[in-house]
Formats: C-alpha cells, sequence, structure tokens
C-alpha cells in the first residue's frame, strides 16, 4: 500500500507540474452519467428481508481533467467523482397481516488519475482506451425495514479502497474550444486492500462530460 500511495503522490505532481507549464493542452470540465452494479451477488440480487440489497443501478457526478502529452497519442487523465446506489421494494409480505418497504443505498467518492491512449489523435473524432488508479471512499451501506407504524434501519461501516478501472471513449470537438467526451468503464471498486472476507465490488459505467480547453 505504501509503494501504491508513492506513485500516486509522484503521479499527482508530475500532473501538477506539467498541467502549468503547458496550459495549451489542457482539458477540464464536468459530467455524468448511470452506474450499474456487477457485483457481489447480495447488492445485485432483488432486495428482501434475508440480506440482499438491491444496489443494481444509481447515478455518478464528476469533474474531469486531461492533459496532452504532444506529439505522442496520450493523454493524462484525473477525476473526481461521486457515485450514489440505491434500492427498494414496497409492500413486502413478512406475515399474514404485514407488509413493509424495504429500502437500500450507499455512495461512493472516487478519485482517479490515469491515461488515454487516443486512436486518431489529430483528427476531432477521436476514439481512445483509458486505463486509471481509483481510491475509493465507499460511504455507509444503510438497509431499512419500514413498517406502518415504526422504521428499523441498519447500515455497514464506511471504507476506502484502491480500485482499478478499465475504459474506451470518444472525444469528439463540437466547438472550437470545447469537446464532447462520452465513455464507458469497468471499475474494480475494492481490488486492492480489501479484507479476506470481502467480496469484489465492481461496476459499469455510462458517462458523458462537457470539457473546456483553452487555446
Amino acid at each position: 500500500m505504501n509503494k501504491v500511495t508513492t506513485a500516486l503522490i509522484f503521479f499527482v505532481l508530475f500532473f501538477s507540474s506539467s498541467v502549468f507549464s503547458q496550459g495549451r493542452n489542457l482539458e477540464y470540465g464536468f459530467g455524468g452519467g448511470l452506474t450499474y452494479v456487477l457485483g457481489p451477488g447480495a447488492y445485485t440480487n432483488d432486495i428482501d428481508t434475508s440480506g440482499n440489497l438491491g444496489l443494481k443501478s444509481g447515478y455518478h457526478l464528476q469533474g474531469k481533467i486531461k492533459f496532452g502529452l504532444q506529439p505522442i497519442p496520450v493523454k493524462l487523465t484525473g477525476r473526481l467523482a461521486y457515485t450514489s446506489i440505491s434500492g427498494s421494494k414496497n409492500n413486502v409480505i413478512i406475515n399474514p397481516t404485514t407488509a413493509i418497504d424495504l429500502e437500500s443505498s450507499t455512495s461512493i467518492f472516487t478519485f482517479a488519475i490515469g491515461a488515454e491512449y487516443l486512436i486518431n489523435p489529430e483528427s476531432s473524432f477521436s476514439p481512445y482506451a483509458d486505463l486509471e488508479l481509483q481510491m475509493n471512499a465507499q460511504g455507509k451501506t444503510n438497509f431499512s425495514r419500514i413498517f406502518p407504524n415504526t422504521t428499523q434501519e441498519f447500515s455497514t461501516d464506511s471504507r476506502a479502497r484502491w480500485g482499478l478501472g478499465l475504459g474506451a471513449g470518444i472525444d469528439v470537438g463540437i466547438l472550437s474550444q470545447l469537446n464532447l467526451d462520452a465513455g464507458i468503464r469497468i471499475n474494480f471498486v475494492n481490488l486492492f486492500g480489501k479484507m479476506s472476507n470481502e467480496d469484489g465490488f465492481n461496476t459499469f459505467t455510462l458517462s458523458v462530460n462537457l470539457l473546456y480547453h483553452p487555446r
């Protein structure tokens, strides 16, 4: 973990110094999209009273920055994202006279650094493949049983894990200083640092970002 942290700090310092020295290669902006949970089963199974949470999908909001390493077809990237995932089910019958509602939720703050390899860097329509190292801070996972006259609430502790993202996308120039960046990514949220009894937590995301690049 110390080696990973050292490498992350070095990358951030290098990225920052490069950005300030060559601002013309910089792009930055905001976006968001949809998040789909791929596993574990306790998240993706339908919500019920036996421990399944029904956390199948949600949304994310993010800020993104890119820095081109011309003349090579690579851009360094940084990303800060918030993801919200929730599930619910109404009128769950637990005995002949009682029906309850079930609700669940969790959230993830992600700080990621990585790189994009551009397929057609000289064009205003450039596909790319990307790889990023992530630090994922997952908030408490909450589960509620809502009875007619009371609510039972349960939660797990928050946790921080290192992850990895693999993706692909398209960078499209729509105005002289404005790009549309659309992409997909598989995220291995807790790939590094998880406990021995902790299942892998993976997501699939669809994102669209609007990026400004000064000339």
